[in-house]
């Protein structure tokens, strides 16, 4: 009787791009909102930051525009709280000259740029489109690393140690010693490694880590850290 073949699943579809307008003023948001549309740009428009952050529809993809008066009491939480939930969306602040410590403080914590309330509609839609570019790239590049982060999670606890020894260039033998079991169980382990991750070496593994930006031997250094603390 012959297998049956394996079907693929059906890729999930990745979500449109979206505007998150935050503005304090009904106008300027029905305005913004207006322009983007017009442009063919989907967009929500939200009163202040905590309505965006829960917003059930809220993804990853697309980029904030933030504005309105009290947007200076918000911006810094609001910024914080992207960053943690989605550090791909970029922020857009528009304001005034003025504003100089606003401004300041947004640039500082990584806002994508300034727009003064007075810019032309093309200009705004174009530093929108950039942003969805720079949104597009990280969205990328965190794909990509979850993707490689789930390969270490099937390890499981002593294919971890082994592995972060076999990083700084330690030999089975020496590894074996270090973790006080058999140089027939360290290599066990290092097979089961590479196995688990697809893997043909510990070096093509440490090769995939760099294409997916993660540094692989801070990050054992890290869990060696907090484990001992």
């Amino acid at each position: 009787m012959k297998p049956t073949p394996l079907v693929a699943a059906p890729a999930r579809p990745i979500p449109p791009q979206v505007v998150y307008i935050v503005h304090s003023d009904p106008f300027s948001r029905g305005s913004l909102r207006g322009l983007l549309e017009q442009g063919e740009i989907p967009a929500e428009s939200f009163d202040d930051g905590t309505a965006l952050l829960s917003y059930e529809g809220l993804t990853a993809l697309g980029c904030v525009l933030l504005g309105g008066a009290p947007a200076s009491v918000y911006i810094e939480s609001l910024q914080e709280e992207l960053s943690s939930r989605h550090a791909e969306l970029p922020v857009i602040y528009i304001g005034r000259a003025e504003d100089f410590t606003v401004i300041a403080s947004a640039m500082k914590r990584g806002a994508f740029d300034f727009l003064h309330e007075s810019t032309p509609e093309h200009l705004l839609l174009e530093t929108v489109r950039s942003a969805f570019l720079k949104n597009q790239e990280l969205y990328e590049a965190q794909r990509i690393r979850g993707k490689f982060m789930l390969r270490l999670v099937k390890l499981t606890e002593r294919e971890h140690q082994v592995l972060a020894l076999a990083l700084t260039g330690m030999v089975n033998k020496t590894i074996a010693l270090r973790l006080k079991m058999s140089k027939r169980t360290t290599e066990g382990h290092r097979a089961q490694i590479l196995l688990k991750t697809g893997a043909d070496s510990v070096l093509e593994l440490l090769y995939s880590a760099c294409e997916a930006r993660v540094d692989l031997p801070m990050h054992y250094r890290k869990i060696e850290q907090t484990n001992i603390d």
